[in-house]
């Protein structure tokens, strides 16, 4: 491994580790994807939502092809339409989880 990529994981990992000390209101709350339908959605709750659809992926609930569809939605309804869409997929997850 070269010293460069160790600097990058570094960085990801270390603001991950971050997260505890953080409000999720402040990232992502429903207000974000409630405006008119084809309104865009602001790029920090853009990729509080992907990270969202990666962490299911990583724990075995959703397809890698979610994530992909995740970063193409951009407007307020193709996000709720795609929560929809995922949402029987982490239903028992989230259920167990609250």
């Amino acid at each position: 491994m070269t010293h460069r990529f160790l600097e990058d994981e570094r960085f990801v990992q270390a603001a991950y580790r971050e997260i505890e000390g953080i409000t999720l209101n402040n990232i992502f709350t429903q207000s974000f994807v409630q405006g008119q339908d084809d309104s865009d959605i602001q790029l920090s709750p853009h990729a509080a939502f992907v990270t969202a659809v990666n962490i299911y992926h990583s724990k075995g609930l959703l397809e890698e092809s979610y994530i992909y569809r995740a970063v193409e939605a951009k407007t307020s309804k193709q996000i709720r339409d795609l929560v929809d869409e995922m949402y029987p997929n982490v239903k028992e997850y989230l259920e167990q989880a609250n």
